[in-house]
């Protein structure tokens, strides 16, 4: 077991099993036993009482490692290929935690809308064009971003009785492994462009999560007590279902 030095001050370790190195991030806290979490993208967290030696963190860690073995297993199996979609008829999308069905139809103008379960894409040009398909639909879900991830980062914000003028800024990006972050040198709540696949529930809970950041950085006791106030009372359920159906 070694540790990695880092740019802040949190602590970031390796444990070596199998003759393979796995990293993980280490935080001491008054519990008062050892407490080991998988994330569905691969990271683990070991929270440990503040007199826990690193022997006993190394023991703790063999004895579970069977058992985080098959956590990485089933979050792999559930893992959503990062590829670009398909853009013809007959393919699929996911918008706000629906999937609909895409249908490409000429026409005269150009635009999409919802129709039933079907995303209907009206193109100029050839159906069979993807790159311009793709076009469209991209244009769309950004306007809808704008609206649905304003909306609920709005929602967020009256919970902390901000309002616009010390509400952090907002902006979104495509993120390969995080759904969203903050920046406290900017004041700024980024979220993963990707988030539109996903429930409102669940952009309001990555909403959230960043703004209990502005005043706890860390995923401490604090922290998650912080989310405890703030958040909907079965947001341990919406992130497992973000991460394990969106991750």
């Amino acid at each position: 077991m070694s540790k990695i030095e880092t740019q802040d001050d949190t602590a970031e370790w390796v444990f070596t099993y199998g003759g393979q190195d796995y990293p993980y991030s280490l935080i001491f806290t008054g519990r008062s036993s050892l407490a080991l979490t998988v994330r569905p993208d691969g990271s683990l967290e070991v929270r440990a009482p503040f007199s826990t030696s690193e022997q006993q963190i190394r023991v703790f860690l063999k004895t579970k490692w069977l058992w985080v073995e098959k956590q990485l297993a089933m979050f792999e199996r559930y893992r959503k290929p990062s590829q670009e979609f398909s853009a013809v008829s007959g393919a699929s999308l996911h918008y706000l935690g629906r999937q609909y069905i895409l249908r490409i139809i000429e026409d005269v103008d150009e635009f999409v809308r919802i129709e039933g379960r079907k995303l209907a894409v009206h193109t100029t040009g050839q159906i069979t064009d993807e790159a311009h398909n793709r076009k469209l639909i991209e244009r769309w879900l950004t306007v809808r971003r704008r609206q649905v991830f304003r909306q609920q980062y709005e929602k967020a914000c009256r919970r902390f009785h901000l309002d616009r003028g010390l509400c952090p800024q907002l902006r979104w990006k495509v993120m390969r492994t995080q759904w969203g972050s903050y920046s406290s040198t900017t004041h700024t709540v980024y979220l993963n462009s990707r988030l539109i696949e996903a429930p409102t529930e669940a952009i309001r809970f990555v909403c959230i999560h960043e703004l209990c950041h502005i005043e706890h950085p860390r995923h401490n006791d604090a922290f998650y007590k912080a989310m405890d106030r703030y958040q909907d009372p079965d947001w341990r359920k919406v992130k497992e279902k973000l991460e394990l159906r969106f991750g």
